[in-house]
């Protein structure tokens, strides 16, 4: 396995079962985690979008301290499921 997706909400990425389930995935692979994409979803919520973000990569640096999850390696993009929502409807209703 080269690559991956990784979803996280943007209220519930704090909890440690999220990571336990990485680290458990990263023995089965047997290799860092590299060129994963890790959406942060549910952006809409969020107070500090740009906080949020850090905070995930700081849990992730935090969970993996010996880099079995490059961080600088994988892509973290923001998704936002009313922007989602919007675009569907406008490629319905345009």
């Amino acid at each position: 396995m080269k690559n991956g997706i990784f979803i996280f909400s943007i209220d519930k990425y704090q909890l440690a079962e999220n990571y336990q389930i990485i680290g458990k995935l990263k023995l089965v692979l047997d290799k860092p985690i590299e060129n994963f994409l890790i959406l942060l979803n549910k952006m809409d919520i969020s107070t500090n979008i740009e906080e949020d973000i850090q905070s995930l990569k700081g849990i992730i640096l935090q969970e993996f301290p010996k880099g079995g999850f490059n961080i600088t390696r994988n892509t973290i993009i923001q998704c936002s499921a009313f922007q989602l929502q919007n675009e569907l409807n406008m490629d319905k209703k345009f």
